[in-house]
């Protein structure tokens, strides 16, 4: 029923094809990725595959965080980045509310050809019953170049917001390439 729609001038129609297709990969993800994947054969034009990329990047942005090999093969990125994280540090481990987390790293690049990387930081919030729930956030889409060294800062706001209750404890902080874990460090929310 949304094919007919995949090439809709309109961004708002493409967008709703995007998160239907972000809805079925929740419950089947290889037949979301195959879907997209059927549909990039039909872009013919120049605007029809930019229309259609930003409806695969949309539609897949679940798949992408969670290191989907499928997902991130459609869009052009390896699973397994050729990289290396050094001197990742929290600035402060123990944070108030409505303080910010700021944490940095240098990322390294350790392959001899350019490379995209989809980088993500994972929060995992401490909940009531002393358990962690993981929440995925996105950092920066880079082309690192061989043997490239970048140095990544970040601030995270923690304050209060109608989507998330905190809770005071051990926190844990993730830095995510591509999927895969590659550093983290804890922290701990005070009240």
């Amino acid at each position: 029923l949304i094919e007919p729609l995949i090439f809709d001038p309109e961004l708002y129609v493409r967008k709703s094809v995007a998160n239907h297709i972000n809805d079925i990969s929740k419950d089947n993800p290889d037949y979301a990725v195959s879907v997209l994947k059927k549909w990039k054969s039909k872009a013919k034009t120049n605007e029809e595959k930019v229309r259609l990329d930003w409806i695969t990047r949309h539609a897949l942005r679940s798949l992408i965080k969670q290191g989907q090999s499928g997902a991130l093969k459609l869009i052009g990125v390896s699973s397994k980045a050729e990289v290396k994280i050094n001197e990742f540090k929290i600035q402060k481990k123990s944070i108030a509310m409505g303080e910010k987390l700021e944490f940095e790293f240098k990322l390294q690049s350790s392959s001899l050809k350019p490379q995209t990387i989809i980088l993500d930081y994972v929060v995992h919030f401490a909940k009531a019953n002393g358990k962690k729930s993981p929440k995925v956030f996105k950092l920066k889409n880079i082309e690192l170049q061989p043997k490239e060294k970048l140095v990544i800062k970040k601030a995270h706001s923690v304050k209060e917001i109608t989507t998330r209750k905190y809770y005071p404890g051990e926190h844990l902080l993730e830095i995510q390439i591509n999927g895969q874990i590659y550093s983290q460090a804890s922290w701990t929310l005070t009240f």
